[in-house]
């Protein structure tokens, strides 16, 4: 939800001081507001799909990755998806490192402090994402190669 704040910061309030009224800014502009609602739209179906799950019963996010494992090469699939997940982690800390956000701002504008701010900012927030991507990422691939078949039988009601 933060960064849907902020892609609608971006549209609206241009923090990067981009006044001109000329076409590609307000392309820009216009694609960070339908960037703010798509992620909007994917937060709110996870919160929906995470509340439903736990009140009517339905089957639950460990339940839908059980399903994908126990298909033939889905323990592939989820070791595939949880090391793109890493690897994109890895790329956001390497964004924060470079700290290249601070060439779309107008530093001349800014104090020295605001500038020490906004580096130390930008680069703890591109580095938090990075750490859950990386965390995501680890949990989906531990996941699977930990994966025992045995264990499906008695979540399914097979008590035997």
């Amino acid at each position: 939800m933060g960064y849907v704040v902020w892609r609608f910061i971006q549209a609206f309030l241009d923090p990067e001081h981009n006044d001109s009224k000329d076409f590609p800014n307000v392309v820009r502009r216009i694609a960070y507001g339908i960037s703010g609602f798509i992620y909007a739209g994917i937060a709110y179906s996870a919160i929906e799909i995470l509340t439903e799950s736990a009140e009517d019963g339905s089957r639950t996010p460990t339940e839908w990755v059980l399903i994908v494992m126990s298909v033939p090469l889905g323990r592939l699939l989820v070791t595939a998806g949880g090391l793109m997940f890493f690897g994109v982690g890895c790329y956001y800390f390497y964004r924060a490192f470079k700290a290249e956000f601070r060439k779309r701002l107008k530093l001349h504008h800014m104090s020295d402090a605001a500038k020490i701010w906004c580096t130390i900012v930008g680069r703890s927030g591109i580095a938090a994402r990075g750490f859950v991507y990386i965390v995501i990422g680890t949990y989906a691939t531990s996941a699977a190669w930990e994966y025992d078949p045995d264990m499906i039988k008695c979540t399914e009601g097979d008590h035997s």
